[in-house]
């Protein structure tokens, strides 16, 4: 995980339940790029002789689309993966480039790589302190979590008839 160091580990004495969950199909394989659109435009014009003789072409270039867009893209992802993930253009209310490339990149920087979900259930004793949003260590033992890989916790659910709390992970 990008910028994410974990402080606690969570091992299989801890864990009651495991399970693994699927990613959206635009999210496995992984996409090859992302793009963000900025300075979105309200009113898209047709070109040709609808639009003002005096226009600069770059005028026109901005009144015929809807949004321009900045790009992350690695092209090792696209010659590793036969049909990579290639998600539709993201519409945002970014008015200026440097951020969309900003969102654009930190798209790229968090799923330019396989990640998979994980459901982890833990009693709520064991559970207490974890928050989403936090980075924790698995040492379980499955494929792929064996010797411990970092995640992101990003779910949480809270059974209070059970006194469990299971956890979405993404490694």
């Amino acid at each position: 995980m990008p910028d994410h160091t974990p402080d606690r580990v969570l091992a299989a004495d801890e864990v009651t339940a495991l399970s693994g969950i699927a990613l959206d199909s635009g999210l496995s394989p992984p996409p090859y790029r992302w793009r963000v659109g900025y300075a979105h435009n309200q009113t898209v014009q047709q070109g040709g002789s609808a639009l003002h003789p005096r226009i600069t072409a770059e005028r026109q270039s901005f009144v015929q689309q809807e949004d321009r867009v900045a790009t992350w893209y690695l092209p090792a992802i696209k010659l590793r993966y036969r049909q990579p993930g290639d998600l539709p253009v993201m519409a945002t209310a970014l008015l200026n480039e440097d951020d969309a490339q900003d969102v654009a990149n930190e798209h790229g920087a968090l799923w330019g790589s396989e990640r998979y979900l994980w459901s982890v259930t833990l009693p709520r004793s064991v559970a207490g302190g974890i928050d989403l949003g936090q980075a924790l260590r698995l040492d379980l033992p499955a494929p792929g979590l064996r010797g411990g890989i970092a995640g992101l916790v990003i779910g949480e659910q809270i059974r209070s008839a059970e006194a469990t709390v299971t956890l979405t992970i993404l490694v």
